[in-house]
């Protein structure tokens, strides 16, 4: 076996040799090299051995990285190209990168070279574009080669080759639909699909509020703008788990909710606050519904809803309503059993309460009202199951926005 230092000597034996070969072709007119340098200061990791042409020469600068190893039988390959010793360090792709980068302005046309004892591996998917000399092709490098064929298979088994998969993540095929109203964030950029309505909202640059410029927008613009992505999902693919994304008030995720309802065989996934929450998971069992039902003497047919989860808002809803003339005949107003407040622990209280809330919705008159207003306050997630679940519940069902102080209408869902 050979000792640590013993091939410390050899390697720097080999790097010597090397140097001394290539400082040969400064007696070679033809070559025009002004100077060769061993362990060269300026030039990054690629400093073992380095050639400098005169101006003017047609020949490239060169910048080497000499490797010697004891063990003739190794091999170079992708893999030894792109692994780190340590978890912070840099592969020698990586230490190629940086160097490329430190020496293209001054150098134009460096090549810089790994001189090494070990071959490259001839079953390595590189091996083939390797010519003479051990130079990548242009074609490999310019990217115009015949591609090698990656199935998906393929992409799967190096992801967990790799450890990549989020351990939160669905394995389900899904769709991302990002939908944007009070800002637009950079990791929000590579959506499958993307609505991005702030332009109609009010409000900052940097932050929508919660007032738009057009009152018509909400159904002759965005609501329509939906049902096109929809159906655009539709054509383009059978999946239908979309995982739903973005900054958006609280109507843009009822209206997300309903467009990808339950009934019509779509599942929803959303953001709340980094977990991931679908309105399939099973409902969690201790939650019930605490309600209040006020009578205002409008409308027989129009009951007036008002969800409380994160706060309290039946005051603002009752007086809300008796500003507009009290225009539904009830108003049904309910908590859950876990209070108010950051109560909602998971999907399952979100999908427990929603199917309650939705049974409760169709009897609160003694019979099916033909008009439902909607007032809600609590989760983002909470808007959009429950917006996936109003079939059924009445006709035509009113959403309406939170202007703080007071409230105006927003989507109107009609069956």
């Amino acid at each position: 076996m050979t000792s640590p230092s013993a091939a410390r000597r050899a390697g720097d034996e080999f790097q010597d040799v090397y140097g001394w070969f290539r400082a040969l072709e400064l007696l070679r007119p033809a070559r025009k090299v002004w100077r060769v340098s061993v362990e060269d200061p300026s030039a990054g990791k690629f400093d073992d051995v380095t050639l400098r042409p005169e101006a003017g020469s047609s020949h490239a600068p060169e910048f080497a990285q000499v490797k010697f190893h004891v063990d003739e039988a190794g091999h170079y390959s992708t893999e030894v190209l792109t692994h780190r010793e340590k978890a912070n360090g840099r592969s020698l792709l990586e230490k190629a990168w940086q160097t490329w980068q430190l020496l293209r302005t001054d150098a134009p046309g460096v090549q810089l070279l790994l001189v090494t004892t070990f071959s490259w591996d001839p079953e390595d998917a590189v091996a083939h574009h390797l010519r003479r000399g051990n130079k990548l092709t242009r074609e490999f490098v310019a990217g115009t080669c015949e591609a090698k064929g990656i199935r998906k298979q393929d992409m799967l088994d190096a992801i967990e080759h790799m450890s990549l998969l989020d351990s939160g993540a669905t394995p389900e095929p899904a769709v991302s639909l990002y939908v944007h109203t009070i800002l637009k964030e950079p990791v929000e950029t590579d959506g499958d699909y993307e609505l991005d309505w702030r332009d109609h909202f009010a409000g900052e640059e940097w932050l929508r509020g919660h007032r738009v410029h057009d009152p018509e927008a909400w159904n002759n613009v965005m609501l329509p703008e939906l049902v096109g992505v929809r159906e655009r999902i539709m054509a383009d693919t059978s999946v239908r788990l979309v995982r739903a994304r973005g900054k958006a008030r609280l109507s843009a995720w009822f209206a997300t909710g309903w467009i990808f309802s339950g009934v019509a065989g779509w599942t929803l996934e959303v953001d709340q606050n980094g977990n991931r929450w679908r309105n399939d998971a099973p409902e969690a069992s201790d939650v019930t519904l605490a309600e209040e039902l006020h009578d205002l003497g409008g409308d027989a047919s129009t009951l007036a809803i008002g969800v409380s989860i994160t706060g309290d808002l039946s005051g603002d809803v009752l007086a809300y309503l008796a500003e507009i003339g009290n225009p539904a005949a009830r108003l049904l107003h309910v908590k859950t059993s876990l209070g108010t407040g950051l109560v909602i622990r998971g999907a399952g209280d979100l999908t427990a309460l929603t199917h309650l809330l939705r049974d409760r919705m169709r009897g609160a008159l003694g019979q099916r009202p033909q008009r439902v207003l909607l007032f809600y306050f609590g989760p983002l997630a909470g808007a959009a199951f429950i917006g996936a679940s109003l079939n059924a519940v009445a006709p035509e069902i009113q959403v309406y926005e939170d202007q703080n102080p007071g409230y105006s209408p927003s989507f109107t869902f009609k069956q």
